[in-house]
């Protein structure tokens, strides 16, 4: 099984008295989970917000496709014995993690599904290839109830 054992956030930075940007980055590293900070100067600018509000989120947003929406939990039968430890090492997270096809949604990636909310991609499954996700419950209970769906998923 692939596993990634760190990935890089790069945040933007602006300074305002000559519109230059430039980018810092942080490494955070799952085997560990330590987050190395930020590199920090005596001269480097603040970082700009990064939260942004709905409207700016939208229209960030990629239109994915329409994909096929189903559900899993730790147990034996969904989860094929890994329980809650997903591919990329993070613990899997209800309300945050979802599985995906890496060759369609990369890991990390934040995607919103119409009517569902935002999820992270965080683990794959052996089953779950093309434009298929699968959101992580903590009871295999909550996975039937949920059932199979079909939504538009959009990028973040």
């Amino acid at each position: 099984m692939f596993h990634i054992n760190a990935f890089c956030v790069a945040l933007p930075i602006s300074d305002n008295s000559s519109n230059l940007k430039t980018t810092k980055v942080r490494v955070v590293d799952y085997e560990s989970k330590r987050i190395t900070p930020l590199p920090s100067t005596d001269h480097s600018p603040e970082p700009m917000s990064t939260s942004k509000s709905k409207q700016e989120k939208k229209a960030d947003s990629v239109f994915l496709g329409e994909f096929k929406i189903t559900a899993y939990c730790p147990c034996e039968e969904c989860s094929e014995g890994y329980g809650n430890n997903t591919s990329t090492g993070i613990t899997a997270k209800m309300g945050r993690t979802i599985a995906v096809d890496p060759d369609v949604i990369s890991y990390g990636t934040t995607v919103y599904i119409e009517g569902i909310g935002e999820f992270v991609a965080e683990d794959c499954g052996g089953k779950v290839k093309g434009k298929h996700i699968d959101i992580y419950f903590e009871s295999h209970r909550e996975t039937v109830e949920f059932g199979v769906k079909y939504r538009r998923v959009e990028r973040r």
